[in-house]
């Protein structure tokens, strides 16, 4: 019986689908759970069935609307709870790609370390046509993760794995704050359990301009700021971090990636 249970919204993109799944190990025991939000591109669960070579089972659930990436993700998590055998959820959207056996390397470190709820990886930044842009060298430690918090999102969602039982505490995604809900839910998350990221890539981020999060990018930036203000006590990080997405919000996305990949290549240097 599989612990984990792994989580993809789907949205007009089945064949970014059919890559993530085919990017987990056959070697992998973990089952998905694939939410489509209405979408118009429909999967083809012939082809969703080929690509998924672990040794687990699909759950394929399909919306009548599209209600957005919170409604989908809340549908697949209802979906998992209601499931009492799975003890992680994990995350992982379409295009982006597992590297190696990454759900047993999740497994097994939270495994041995039982206090921490949440753990997310190092990433590996790529354009589409697959060009490694950089690594990503995220802090490790919870106490740095609480510092970091508020001045970036020190989490990245397709690359996380967390304990099921944390909904109970902290509940679902929220609508509260448009396009930042991963990291409202990792905030709340961060305050109640510890966490960790493990200094390993784990994960292939694939960097598309056009994307949903691309277009939404300044809204996302003002929601950030505007969820910090919301804080009841807001540190002197929280506000250099409320400076810093001003001055993001100024600068065009091509360039900010070329400032992620000058200072991320210069923290991988041995």
């Amino acid at each position: 019986m599989n612990k984990t249970c792994v989580l993809i919204p789907h949205y007009n993109n089945p064949d970014g689908l059919y890559r993530s799944i085919a990017s987990i190990a056959p070697t992998e025991c973990v089952d998905i759970c694939i939410v489509d939000d209405g979408s118009k591109d429909r999967i083809s669960e012939e082809k969703t069935n080929e690509a998924f070579l672990a040794k687990g089972d699909i759950k394929l659930i399909y919306l009548t609307e599209n209600g957005g990436i919170v409604t989908a993700l809340n549908a697949g998590l209802r979906y998992i709870l209601s499931h009492s055998k799975y003890k992680y959820i994990a995350r992982l959207d379409c295009g982006d790609r597992n590297i190696g056996e990454r759900f047993r390397i999740q497994e097994e470190f939270m495994a041995s370390n039982p206090e921490i709820a949440l753990c997310g990886t190092s990433i590996i930044y790529t354009a589409l046509d697959g060009e490694q842009l950089f690594k990503t060298k995220p802090k490790t430690r919870h106490k740095e993760i609480l510092k970091e918090i508020w001045l970036r999102n020190p989490f990245a969602h397709p690359s996380v794995i967390f304990k099921t039982t944390v909904i109970k505490k902290i509940g679902y995604y929220s609508k509260e704050f448009a396009h930042i809900e991963d990291y409202v839910f990792f905030f709340r998350l961060a305050k109640h359990f510890k966490t960790a990221n493990l200094d390993i890539p784990l994960v292939r981020y694939e960097v598309d301009q056009n994307s949903i999060t691309g277009k939404n990018r300044i809204k996302q930036l003002n929601n950030t700021a505007k969820f910090l203000i919301h804080q009841k006590q807001l540190p002197l990080r929280g506000i250099i971090g409320i400076g810093m997405l001003y001055i993001k919000s100024i600068l065009p996305r091509s360039l900010l990636i070329q400032i992620k990949k000058l200072t991320e290549n210069k923290n991988n240097t041995p």
